[in-house]
C-alpha cells in the first residue's frame, strides 16, 4: 500500500473506486489524479462460478469501514465485472447465489436455441450466445420453482448500487453484456423479453455510466449497514461506472484507438469503436457503452488458469515458467489449451485441451514449453480475428500476464507487434476515471518492441498450431 501525503492534502476531492471482479474487492483511494491507497477483499467461490452475495457486499462494507478519516471520498466509482446474475424475491432476500460468467448455468438451455435463433439474438444484442449469456442463465432458473417467488433480477453492478444508494439501476455497459439490451438503443429489447417470458419490471432502470446517485445506503438481504463516517452536512455522490472491460481500455486512452489485451486468468481482446461491429462467424461482442461509443471485442475461457494449472502440474516456481518461455518451440507437440471449454476463437462450451503429436522422443522440456506457446498461439487467433475486424492499431496489454517482461516479450515476438504495458499498478482503475470524465490523468507505457529473426521463427510453429485446430 503506498500512501502520499503534501500540500492542502485535506482540502483536495476525494474519490473511492470499487472495483469487484470474480474473486475479489478493490478500494483504491484518488487524489489528484494519483491512486494513494489501495486494499484488497478476497471472498471464495461457494463452488465454481458462484459467489455468496452476502460475502461479497460485507468484504464491500470491510473495505468501506477500513478507511482513515483523510480517504473519506466525496465521490464513489463502482466498476464491475460483467455477464453476473442473482434472483431475489419481494422482501428483499437472496434466492440465488450471484452466478459469474463461467457459471455452466446455461449451457442446458443453449442447446434448446437452434442456430438460426442464436444468430438472431446476437445481431439483436450484440452478445455472443454462449453459456454465459445471461438471458441463458435465466431459462434455465425459470424452469425452476424459484422463479414464481423472483421479483428481482439483479447482478453484481445494480446489486452494489442498490446497497450504496437504494437506487435500482445499472450501467449500459453492464447491462448490455447480459444479452437482452437492443445493440442500438441501448435500453432493453421489448421483444427479446416478451419473448424470452421476462416481465422488464424484473430488470433495474439503465442509465448512464456517467449517472451520478446520492449515497443512502440500504440493506438487502438481511445484513446491516455499514454507512461511511461522513460530517454532518457532507454529500457523498456515487457515480454509477461501467465495466471491468471497458475500464481496461479507459488505461489506453492516451494511445490512438489501442486494440487491448487483457490477460488475466482468462483473456479478452477489445477495442472501443462508434458504432456497433456484428460478425456472426467470429461471435465478436458488441457492448453498448454511451451514443456512438461500443466496446468491441473476443472473449476466451483460458489464459493465465492454464499457466497455473500448467506450474501446479509440473511442480513450476514462476521465475521457472519464464525460464521454459525463452527456450525454443518444440520440434513437434502442440498443446490446445481449452482446458476450460472455449469462447472465442472456438465457441465449444465442452471443448477441452490436450497435447498432440506427441512421440517417445518428446521431452518434458518440450510439455511444458508447448502449454506457454499454446496459450500465446490462442491469443494470437484472437488478436488476428480483432484486426480484421477493425484494422491495426497500436496494441495495449493489461492483466497479470504483463506483470512479467519476459511472457510479455515472448507474446509481442509472437504478434509480431509492439506492446504497451501501463508502467503503474492498477491503471484500470484511473482507466475508468478517463471514461467517465473524473480525470484526464496521462498514463504512460513501457513499449515491448518485438525480436523480428524470433518473430519469423515462430511463424511456422503458429502454422502448426492452427493445421492441428483444423484437425479436430
Amino acid at each position: 500500500m503506498v500512501t502520499r501525503y503534501g500540500k492542502d492534502w485535506l482540502n483536495m476531492k476525494t474519490i473511492l473506486s470499487i472495483d469487484v471482479g470474480t474473486t475479489n474487492v478493490k478500494a483504491s483511494v484518488i487524489k489528484e489524479d494519483q491512486i494513494v491507497t489501495s486494499q484488497v477483499q478476497n471472498y471464495p467461490h461457494t463452488q465454481p462460478g458462484q459467489i455468496d452475495p452476502m460475502v461479497l457486499l460485507q468484504a464491500v462494507d470491510a473495505l468501506i469501514a477500513g478507511l482513515s478519516e483523510t480517504e473519506m471520498p466525496d465521490q464513489i466509482v463502482v466498476t464491475t465485472a460483467m455477464h453476473s446474475l442473482l434472483l431475489v424475491d419481494a422482501k428483499q432476500e437472496f434466492l440465488t447465489p450471484t452466478y459469474t460468467w463461467e457459471h455452466p448455468l446455461g449451457t442446458f438451455a443453449l442447446k434448446q436455441v437452434t442456430a438460426w435463433e442464436r444468430e438472431q439474438q446476437y445481431l439483436t444484442t450484440g452478445t455472443p450466445m454462449h453459456s454465459m449469456n445471461v438471458s441463458l442463465k435465466l431459462k434455465a432458473l425459470m424452469q425452476q420453482p424459484i422463479w414464481g417467488k423472483t421479483r428481482y433480477i439483479y447482478s453484481i453492478k445494480d446489486l452494489l448500487l442498490f446497497h450504496l444508494t437504494g437506487e435500482w439501476v445499472i450501467d449500459q455497459a453492464d447491462a448490455s453484456a447480459t444479452g437482452l439490451v437492443n445493440v442500438v438503443s441501448g435500453q432493453w429489447d421489448v421483444h427479446l423479453l416478451q419473448k424470452l417470458g421476462i416481465p422488464m419490471q424484473l430488470l433495474p432502470r439503465i442509465v448512464a455510466m456517467n449517472e451520478t446517485l446520492a449515497y443512502k445506503p440500504h440493506a438487502i438481504g438481511g445484513m446491516s449497514v455499514q454507512a461511511l463516517p461522513t460530517s454532518e452536512g457532507a454529500s457523498v455522490s456515487v457515480i454509477v461506472g461501467t465495466s471491468d472491460g471497458a475500464a481496461a481500455n479507459g488505461a489506453f486512452l492516451d494511445l490512438d484507438q489501442p486494440l487491448v489485451l487483457s490477460i488475466g486468468t482468462s483473456h479478452a481482446v477489445r477495442c472501443l469503436v462508434n458504432e456497433p461491429i456484428l460478425e456472426w462467424p467470429f461471435r465478436n461482442f458488441s457492448y453498448y457503452l454511451a451514443p456512438d461509443q461500443y466496446l468491441v471485442g473476443l472473449p476466451s475461457n483460458n489464459g493465465g488458469n492454464v499457466l497455473a494449472w500448467l506450474m501446479e502440474q509440473f511442480h513450476l516456481t514462476f521465475l521457472e515458467l519464464e525460464a521454459f518461455s525463452v527456450q525454443s518451440v518444440p520440434e513437434q507437440a502442440i498443446f490446445l489449451p481449452y482446458l476450460n471449454g472455449e469462447r472465442s476463437p472456438l465457441w465449444q462450451s465442452e471443448a477441452t485441451g490436450g497435447w498432440r503429436l506427441v512421440t517417445q522422443t518428446t521431452t518434458r522440456e518440450d510439455l511444458i514449453t508447448s502449454v506457454i506457446w499454446g496459450v500465446l498461439c490462442n491469443i494470437r487467433i484472437n488478436y488476428e480475428r480483432m484486426v480484421a475486424l477493425v484494422g491495426t492499431h497500436p496494441v495495449g496489454l493489461t492483466g497479470g500476464v504483463s506483470d512479467s517482461a519476459v511472457l510479455t516479450q515472448c507474446l509481442s515476438d509472437l504478434l509480431g507487434v509492439s506492446l504497451y504495458v501501463p508502467e503503474m499498478h492498477s491503471a484500470e482503475t484511473l482507466g475508468a476515471l478517463k471514461l467517465l470524465g473524473l480525470t484526464d490523468a496521462s498514463i504512460t507505457y513501457t513499449k515491448y518492441t518485438p525480436n523480428s529473426e524470433r518473430s519469423q521463427s515462430l511463424q511456422h510453429y503458429y502454422q502448426r498450431f492452427l493445421a492441428q485446430i483444423a484437425s479436430e
